[in-house]
C-alpha cells in the first residue's frame, strides 16, 4: 500500500447522544386533533431511512 500511495478507508463514527433508550414525552394532545383556533396545535411525524446515497422520507 506504501509503494502504490494507497490508505485505508475509516468509517465515520456515529456519536451516541442519549444511551438510556428512546425518547418519551407527554401525550398532551391524546389525540384531539381539533382546534378551535388556527395555529393553536401543531404535529408532525417524520420517518426516514438514510443510505449511503440519499435519504428517503415517508
Amino acid at each position: 500500500m506504501k509503494i502504490l500511495g494507497i490508505k485505508a478507508v475509516k468509517k465515520k463514527r456515529v456519536p451516541d447522544y442519549d444511551k438510556s433508550g428512546p425518547l418519551i414525552f407527554e401525550n398532551i394532545l391524546n389525540r384531539n386533533f381539533k382546534a378551535k383556533n388556527l395555529n393553536e396545535k401543531w404535529v408532525t411525524d417524520v420517518t426516514y431511512i438514510k443510505t449511503s446515497s440519499w435519504t428517503a422520507y415517508l
